[in-house]
């Protein structure tokens, strides 16, 4: 066909003649061929449970999740933390449980005084003692006895009842006929304690000012306190034997017929207060006896001949314990930071493990131990001590106030004092765990 000039000419019709690949890129879906159903066994509707999708918490569950998260985070840091301090120093002592040591021979015996904390019963130091004190001195095989004090006053008397029984030349025990069967036994059977210091542990500032006032009153103080119970033993003894006076049989008549109007009747109140004031003097006696010295006396005291030129070695163990719902932050926090009082105590049980002493430096490092823990203690139960007026029944007995009152120490007593210290092999810094 001719081309004329400004005409275009039609592109014939190119016919698409389908090919492999565009069969294969064309889809292909048929009735028969639709996607397939999972199994509905499977699906979250026949197991009783929503479908589940992921998607971000609401606001209240992220506070939820994130307080609990943290609160547990801290707990268990600290708990790892505070087992892992535990089991360093129980490591630095194990080596003594590891010496032999012959069938006649005991290993040496330390005596640890437990006293209950102002405001709060035995039970909180019991727990004390066995969760910070006793897995050390049981890792390096280390003997202990126990003193216990339930109520003020009564550490002090017990040591200052072993002071004066040493100075007697009697054991040095609680003076029990079942302690003195187990001497006796011991010495019979020839078994004797492993050579070194013995040692005295005391846990608690409140404990420690009973101790040195037990100290000073056992050696300072007479060497033998009469008790009240054989005071009256002996005036009974005393008194020539009477015979009882015949008491009639029939009561008189006058007390059997009612008074007459004109007679006066004596008041049946005289006798009942009387009675009353005398159960109340033997109420209010104190549990323990007073010391037998006071504070003030210790100057003009005489040092007996039998004091040793230097008592056993001793060692304050900080028991810090806060009560009160005010003090709940202190609490808290004092909860979650449990590894530096572990690595702090274990410490101090591994320098008596050990058995390493030194001289007190001076008056302060007796007197002013560990005095902080003093403004833990309950300002209400150390304000009714100190007033005396503890009581708060007339039933209640009398307690002292050792605990509250300013702790004085005498120079002689000071000058034989020993402390348990660390060696400087065992207190290195670079030895010592770093906790977070």
């Amino acid at each position: 066909m001719r081309k004329t000039c400004g005409q275009k000419t039609a592109t014939p019709y190119k016919k698409i003649i389908p090919t492999h690949r565009n069969l294969i890129d064309r889809p292909t879906t048929t009735m028969s061929e639709a996607p397939k159903k999972p199994n509905p066994a499977f699906e979250h509707v026949f197991l009783g449970l929503p479908k589940f999708k992921a998607k971000l918490p609401s606001k209240p569950w992220l506070v939820f999740i994130g307080l609990v998260a943290t609160w547990t985070g801290l707990i268990v840091h600290d708990r790892r933390e505070k087992k892992r301090a535990q089991t360093y120093w129980c490591d630095r002592v194990s080596h003594l449980a590891r010496q032999p040591l012959p069938p006649s021979q005991l290993p040496r015996k330390v005596t640890v005084y437990l006293s209950s904390p102002p405001g709060d019963g035995i039970t909180s130091a019991r727990e004390y003692f066995k969760e910070y004190v006793k897995p050390v001195l049981v890792a390096a095989a280390v003997d202990y006895e126990v003193v216990e004090g339930r109520k003020v006053g009564e550490i002090r008397w017990k040591v200052a009842e072993r002071t004066r029984r040493v100075r007697r030349g009697e054991d040095d025990t609680e003076g029990t006929e079942k302690e003195a069967a187990i001497k006796n036994q011991e010495r019979s059977a020839g078994v004797v304690r492993e050579e070194g210091p013995g040692g005295v542990v005391v846990v608690g500032r409140h404990a420690w000012k009973e101790y040195v006032r037990g100290l000073h009153e056992g050696w300072l103080g007479p060497a033998d306190i009469p008790d009240d119970k054989d005071d009256a033993a002996k005036k009974e003894a005393e008194m020539p034997a009477l015979a009882p006076a015949p008491q009639p049989v029939v009561s008189p008549i006058d007390d059997v017929l009612p008074a007459k109007e004109g007679e006066d009747v004596p008041p049946a109140s005289a006798q009942d207060s009387s009675s009353e004031t005398k159960e109340e003097e033997k109420k209010r006696k104190p549990l323990f006896p007073l010391p037998a010295i006071d504070q003030s006396e210790y100057p003009s005291a005489t040092v007996p001949p039998s004091m040793p030129a230097t008592f056993q070695p001793s060692k304050l163990i900080p028991f810090p314990h806060l009560l009160g719902f005010l003090n709940t932050p202190y609490r808290v926090q004092r909860y979650l930071t449990q590894r530096r009082l572990m690595d702090h105590v274990s410490r101090e049980v591994a320098a008596v493990a050990l058995g390493a002493h030194e001289p007190y430096p001076g008056r302060e490092d007796i007197t002013d131990s560990y005095k902080l823990e003093e403004t833990d203690w309950p300002k209400k139960w150390v304000g009714r001590l100190a007033n005396d007026s503890t009581e708060d029944s007339k039933d209640e007995p009398v307690r002292e106030k050792t605990i509250v009152e300013e702790l004085q120490v005498d120079g002689r007593i000071v000058d034989r004092m020993k402390r348990f210290v660390l060696p400087e092999d065992h207190g290195s810094a670079a030895e010592t765990p770093e906790l977070d």
